[in-house]
């Protein structure tokens, strides 16, 4: 019997709840903030993914004027949970 190869994929989602209204907002995903992006090369990814220790870097974590795109208010993110 041959012994079957898979490949893995890596699904990376960086969540917030909008303080306004409580939408789920995908930092990396421009839908869900009103077509901005975030993640402009790879702004969010390497505070989310960083070298060294991630629970002290994850309290520096900060993205600044998030648009909700369900009530279009403006928030700031700081520190990231894991």
């Amino acid at each position: 019997m041959e012994v079957k190869t898979a490949t893995a994929w890596l699904s990376i989602e960086v969540n917030v709840d909008c303080p306004h209204c409580e939408s789920l907002i995908n930092l990396l995903d421009s839908e869900d903030t009103s077509g901005y992006s975030h993640n402009d090369e790879g702004y969010v990814l390497r505070q989310a993914c960083p070298d060294g220790c991630w629970s002290e870097e994850h309290k520096k974590f900060e993205v600044d004027e998030v648009r909700c795109s369900e009530c279009g208010e403006t928030f700031n993110v700081r520190e990231l949970d894991w």
